[in-house]
């Protein structure tokens, strides 16, 4: 079964990459866009869309069409059941994981937007403008200390990588694993062994830094390690470039500044030769991460693994159709509940839950910061 790149596509104007942009010249209505907020909706509008009424004259068309062409059925239904008999029934060797937060509350890391345990609520010894400034690369470059001071107390002594990281390393061990697509920073993909080749640390990592100046200065770039980046924090010292003076920043992406490119250059070709999505423990509102769902291919199977809804659009071509009403194939899983639980799920499914168990049981905390 093939499709043309504009069956994958809608309704986008933004720089995409040579073979988006030639399909756009034809039929620029045709387009999904990686920079889109126009469907971020409330957790009441989701559920909404995810309980809308199959019956109704608007929605009928698209239910009986799947009636009519059980083909389009990829699964019989949102269920988690749904997806471990598709498991069953078919090897899928292009697996892509999405992360987010989730994968690492479970360890002790905090996210950034829940109430009382986020980061951002629990900011207000900074007085900082807005919680976000923390993050804003502007305001690091006129006022660092926050920022350092924040991550010296963030993260625990000791850690280890949550079971929901060692079931990727394990889809990444067995071949399965055709990349890793993570907002965290923590490195817990890393200490769990995904290849650093399988990983695109979306949002930028603590595992390396740079030199990136002061303000109205430009920084000469001088790559620093963690450990230089630690041994002055834990002195309560920041970190200045020993070349040029600068200020030397972990590699984590703050406001203002561009994702890295290596994910740029993998996204399109990689998502289109995925053939099973898995989505862990984030919220999809983040952009552009949040819009990399729909560059799988219409008939792929996704499945989101988080403790609420997210990513529901009810647009063609747009976010999760959990409802399977919106659009042209009934392919989307939704497992409510926590991340670890949805993986030992997969584990066992694919036939490796014992494997993840031992993983998880011989793995020793280690520092990550």
């Amino acid at each position: 079964m093939s499709f043309s790149i504009s069956d994958l596509l809608a309704d986008a104007n933004f720089e995409q990459p040579p073979q988006i942009a030639q399909v756009q010249n034809k039929d620029e209505d045709d387009q999904v866009a990686l920079f889109d907020s126009d469907t971020d909706l409330s957790e009441e509008e989701m559920e909404e869309l995810v309980n809308v009424d199959n019956n109704s004259s608007d929605n009928n068309f698209y239910i009986q069409d799947k009636i009519n062409h059980p083909e389009l059925n990829i699964v019989k239904d949102s269920s988690m059941d749904s997806l471990v008999e598709l498991l069953q029934k078919k090897k899928f060797k292009n697996i892509i994981v999405m992360t987010g937060a989730g994968v690492s509350t479970a360890v002790g890391i905090p996210d950034f937007r829940s109430p009382n345990t986020g980061i951002y609520s629990n900011l207000g010894k900074f007085d900082l403008p807005n919680p976000e400034d923390m993050f804003d690369i502007d305001y690091f470059l006129y006022n660092p200390q926050p920022f350092y001071f924040l991550f010296k107390d963030l993260y625990p002594d000791k850690i280890k990588p949550s079971k929901t990281h060692f079931f990727i390393r394990l889809l990444a061990d067995k071949g399965l694993l055709l990349r890793n697509y993570t907002q965290n920073i923590d490195t817990l993909e890393r200490l769990a062994g995904i290849p650093d080749e399988l990983l695109i640390e979306s949002h930028g990592t603590l595992h390396s830094a740079h030199c990136v100046g002061i303000k109205d200065k430009p920084g000469c770039h001088k790559e620093y390690s963690r450990e230089f980046i630690k041994e002055k924090i834990s002195a309560k010292e920041i970190p200045y470039c020993t070349e040029c003076g600068g200020l030397v920043k972990p590699d984590v992406v703050f406001f203002g500044e561009e994702l890295p490119q290596k994910f740029f250059d993998s996204y399109y070709e990689d998502f289109q030769k995925c053939d099973l999505l898995l989505v862990f423990g984030t919220s999809l509102k983040v952009q552009p991460f949040c819009n990399l769902i729909d560059f799988a291919k219409i008939d792929t199977p996704r499945c989101l693994i988080n403790n609420r809804l997210a990513g529901v659009t009810g647009h063609p071509r747009k976010g999760f159709d959990f409802s399977g009403t919106f659009q042209k194939y009934r392919r989307d899983v939704f497992y409510k509940g926590n991340c670890d639980d949805g993986s030992e799920i997969l584990a066992k499914s694919m036939g490796f839950e014992d494997e993840l168990n031992e993983l998880v049981k011989n793995a020793e905390p280690t520092a990550i910061f």
